[in-house]
């Protein structure tokens, strides 16, 4: 309760403030409008200032006044469920310090800031399809991770990566047809797909993600127009098998800089690729390390079966993400309202 108000009557009252302010665009409504608006009303006498709304909802105020907005029967289930979420594990400072440093496992190992955890979040909803919500109540927002850490700063050196002060520069990963010179310079060969991401794995080099619809032929050909426009020559085709060097040899090919740091990887850090690994195979594929691998070269970030392997083993792994979504589907059932 706040100022006698309960959670539902505070959030149809922000609603009503923000109508007032500016009938026709109520979703544009500044804190400082909201607050003028309330002050000069005498029937929002004794509503809370806009701030103060806003870290009791744990919301930024632009989403808070577009839930405010909202249908009744929409803001009264997101209220529950939030309500739900705050009574979980992952509504802690504990919680929050996973999700950051999971986020910066997805991004490379670089230091998230707030911008870039909101994409990679939103992201992770998207990819989960009809887990989304159970994804977004899991992750906390970047709101919820200042208010239980004081602070973004706060937050990164209580996950131990850092500040973004002392961060490098991001760096953007190589494209394919780089990935691909590099390799051909090393060995003067032109390698398959697979080979070629064995390559970049040998040499620490992080491989760039294919382009929606485009065969990776595709980026061979492109490469090589590319060689002959600039008057350098060409290999003809893959060399038989047998003639085929060890592309899994570290030959220095990666820039100064450009290695990433090697992941201490855990249970409790592969939990969420598990999860996801399952979320996202077909339903009439098996969860082989075969299919894991598969599945891993599409995902930046996403570790060998063989980091499974060596953190409990794969099937005890598998086994463990199945209990997990079926603890969480369960934890789902519609909450009493009496």
């Amino acid at each position: 309760m706040v100022n006698g108000y309960d959670p539902y009557t505070l959030l149809e009252l922000l609603g009503e403030v923000v109508r007032v302010a500016d009938p026709e665009h109520p979703e544009k409504v500044t804190q400082a409008r909201f607050d003028q608006t309330a002050a000069v009303h005498e029937q929002f006498a004794q509503v809370p200032p806009a701030r103060s709304l806003s870290r009791f909802f744990l919301q930024g105020w632009g989403d808070l006044v577009e839930l405010s907005l909202r249908d009744p029967g929409l803001r009264e289930r997101t209220l529950a469920m939030r309500a739900r979420t705050e009574q979980t594990m992952w509504l802690t400072a504990e919680g929050a310090v996973a999700a950051l440093r999971l986020i910066c496992l997805r991004l490379g190992g670089v230091v998230p800031t707030r911008e870039a955890y909101r994409r990679e979040r939103i992201r992770l909803i998207s990819l989960a399809g009809r887990d989304g919500g159970l994804v977004a109540e899991i992750l906390p927002t970047e709101d919820h991770i200042d208010h239980l850490l004081d602070g973004w700063d706060s937050a990164l050196h209580a996950a131990r990566l850092g500040s973004l002060a002392d961060a490098p520069p991001a760096r953007r990963a190589p494209s394919i047809i780089d990935v691909l010179d590099r390799c051909y310079a090393h060995h003067h060969t032109e390698p398959v797909s697979v080979e070629l991401e064995l390559f970049a794995r040998a040499n620490g080099i992080p491989y760039p993600r294919r382009e929606s619809g485009k065969a990776f032929a595709e980026y061979v050909t492109e490469w090589k127009q590319q060689r002959l426009a600039a008057g350098l020559d060409i290999p003809g085709r893959p060399p038989r098998k047998r003639d085929r060097p060890d592309y899994g040899v570290d030959v220095g090919a990666a820039r100064p800089g450009e290695r990433r740091a090697t992941a201490r990887w855990t249970p409790e850090l592969l939990a969420p690729w598990v999860d996801r690994f399952l979320d996202e195979l077909p339903r009439s594929t098996r969860p082989t390390e075969r299919n894991w691998n598969d599945w891993a070269h599409t995902v930046e970030g996403a570790p060998n079966a063989s980091r499974v392997i060596e953190n409990g083993g794969f099937s005890t792994s598998i086994d463990a993400g199945r209990e997990r979504r079926r603890r969480a589907r369960g934890s789902l059932s519609p909450p009493s309202l009496s």
